[in-house]
């Protein structure tokens, strides 16, 4: 699974082998999260906000600590359902679903980019569906 990982994920990759202090990052990780923590996003927020969330779950997720980037993920789900970005939900089922795969949950996996297929299905987005899809695939090849 490790090489899936670095050929899915290749910028967090080289993230993870560069020089850069994860402590750091991940301090700044838990500041943002916590002072967002219960409050809406304004809307000039919300971008820069769950960007840096998400960017947070990606760096944690290349690092191998899946708990702590569901918690990243989970902070910038709750940002999309304020925004409505139904686009964004849905890659981020995605998401979930990488998560769950890797943890070896394989039902949860298979449930989550189902949910995201159907969502990309909804809105029209191909790229979308072609990403869901290519996460059943890795199912299936497990």
């Amino acid at each position: 699974m490790a090489s899936s990982t670095s050929i899915s994920w290749p910028c967090a990759q080289r993230v993870s082998n560069s020089s850069f202090n994860a402590a750091r990052i991940r301090s700044r990780a838990r500041s943002i999260s916590t002072r967002s923590a219960g409050h809406q996003a304004p809307p000039k927020a919300f971008n820069w906000l769950s960007a840096a969330l998400s960017n947070y779950g990606e760096v944690a997720r290349a690092l191998g600590e899946f708990e702590k980037a569901e918690g990243y993920y989970q902070r910038t789900r709750e940002l999309y359902a304020q925004a409505d970005a139904k686009g964004d939900q849905a890659r981020l089922l995605n998401t979930f679903g990488y998560i769950a795969q890797h943890k070896g949950e394989f039902d949860e996996a298979e449930a989550l980019f189902q949910e995201s297929l159907a969502d990309f299905r909804e809105l029209g987005n191909q790229r979308g569906m072609a990403e869901s899809l290519a996460g059943l695939a890795s199912l299936a090849a497990e």
